[in-house]
């Protein structure tokens, strides 16, 4: 099989292998939300985030190094995998010892319980590192595909029957996340077949160790701009406000999270291949733009068409302050989803510290606009993200374009679908307004959203068939 049609073969079938767990998956996430409280959730987003950091460190770049070496080397895998368990044990034991003070800190003991059980399965990610690395580095993505399925499969069913059976609030969303990283752990070493083991031989390790620190570093600053909203919102607006804004932030990025997993995989992996012919490695940049700019603007200007809709017939009333976050979130993670893929091309290219200083760049913008517009409340601090976002986008694009010396043009090939999808959000919000407001007959909400997805869905979705039919049947034809 030619690399090409490796790739897309992979992609494919990745997305196919998910299509219907995560289906099953969505369909248990709202679930949980509707029986959870906000506060519920305002727990869980702290104490996540706090995980989200160690895995940074523990866990993240250091795939990417084992990836980057293109063979299976035990001595690799034995550094890779002892750096990993050692730095996952003192950042989760440095968690446990500060757990009473971050409760204190957000006013919430509920917090300490949490966190410990957090800490107690945070090791378990490092035994997942070396055998990820294996199957990425061979471009099993069918067999990836299928672990990450089964485990999000099983932790929607353990937070639904707990929800559901229990009534134990904030901790099914505890046990489910116990539940993803144990078969998750299990699942990957029993289909990669990796060796690895623990080893005090540290000879030879700092080359090794320097990329994953690199990348590592790009992963906390990640984190600094993803992540602190939670935990500056958590300290402005208190564990309620921060709750509905976590879910909405999540209802807004479910589907980027898994396209971008399955995107992250197959990006780095292919543009990490032909990194040495910058000509075929700008080529296939651009039609991954092009072909993630056709997918993703439609979907999401969708989603922001009907997100009081959404919240009104899935989540329930409680969590209405939701709705227009959804929206304004919705309209930005097109843009997002293109500068990831931006990152694996830097990334793949081997520029980690350009790559590191976009980081740097996005979390300062970031941050500066959560103070900025944390204190006045939800919908401000929601804006001044999104306006800080724009701002540290606009900026990484032309670092971008003058980095790898390529015209502002190069991004032309996602102006169609966003000015077709933004068009068609302010048309299904006028006819939304338009339905909401009458009063000649009555019409229900549900029947609003209905209406509204089947004219942007055939308006938009013919629009985009005619423009570029030809490409997607291609593209699939070669699955």
């Amino acid at each position: 099989m030619s690399f090409k049609r490796q790739v897309i073969s992979g992609l494919l079938w990745s997305i196919f292998s998910k299509l219907v767990t995560q289906i099953l998956s969505w369909v248990s996430t709202f679930f949980v939300i509707r029986l959870l409280t906000p506060e519920d959730y305002g727990v869980m987003s702290i104490a996540a985030v706090f995980f989200t950091l160690v895995s940074m460190f523990a866990t993240s770049g250091l795939s990417k190094a084992v990836v980057n070496e293109q063979k299976r080397c035990e001595r690799t895998s034995n550094l890779i995998f002892t750096f990993s368990l050692l730095v996952n044990l003192v950042l989760s034991s440095l968690v446990v010892i500060s757990a009473p003070f971050i409760a204190d800190w957000y006013n919430n003991q509920n917090l300490v319980p949490v966190l410990w059980m957090m800490a107690a399965i945070s090791p378990a990610s490092s035994f997942i590192v070396i055998p990820l690395a294996h199957l990425q580095m061979e471009m099993r993505f069918k067999s990836k595909a299928f672990i990450e399925g089964a485990a999000m499969l099983f932790g929607s069913i353990v937070a639904l029957s707990l929800a559901l059976n229990l009534d134990t609030g904030y901790w099914a969303l505890v046990f489910s996340s116990v539940a993803i990283t144990v078969v998750r752990m299990i699942g990957y070493n029993l289909v990669a077949r990796s060796r690895y083991r623990p080893t005090l031989n540290f000879k030879g390790a700092f080359s090794l160790y320097s990329f994953a620190l690199h990348l590592q570093l790009g992963g906390v600053i990640w984190f600094l701009y993803s992540r602190a909203d939670t935990l500056i919102l958590g300290k402005f607006l208190g564990l309620e406000k921060t709750g509905v804004y976590n879910v909405a932030n999540e209802v807004a990025t479910i589907p980027m999270n898994k396209v971008t997993m399955i995107m992250n995989d197959v990006a780095f992996a292919a543009f990490n291949k032909v990194k040495t012919d910058m000509v075929a490695a700008k080529a296939y940049l651009q039609k991954a733009l092009r072909l993630l700019s056709v997918v993703a603007f439609p979907v999401f200007y969708g989603i922001a068409s009907i997100s009081n809709e959404i919240v009104s017939i899935v989540l329930g009333e409680k969590w209405i302050e939701a709705g227009p976050l959804i929206s304004l979130f919705c309209i930005i993670v097109p843009f997002r989803m293109l500068n990831i893929l931006l990152g694996n091309f830097i990334t793949g290219m081997g520029e980690v510290k350009f790559g590191l200083k976009n980081a740097i760049l996005t979390a300062i913008c970031l941050i500066t606009a959560l103070f900025i517009g944390g204190p006045y409340g939800l919908k401000i601090a929601a804006f001044t993200w999104s306006l800080g976002y724009a701002i540290a986008l606009i900026i990484m694009y032309r670092r971008f374009l003058c980095k790898f010396d390529l015209p502002w043009r190069f991004f032309s090939v996602a102006c169609t679908p966003f000015f077709l999808s933004a068009l068609m959000l302010v048309g299904l919000s006028q006819l939304g307004g338009y339905l909401a407001s009458q009063t000649t007959f009555s019409i229900e909400v549900w029947q609003i959203m209905f209406l509204k997805i089947l004219a942007g869905g055939g308006s938009l979705g013919l629009a985009l068939l005619c423009l570029y039919g030809r490409e997607m049947r291609e593209l699939l034809s070669k699955a």
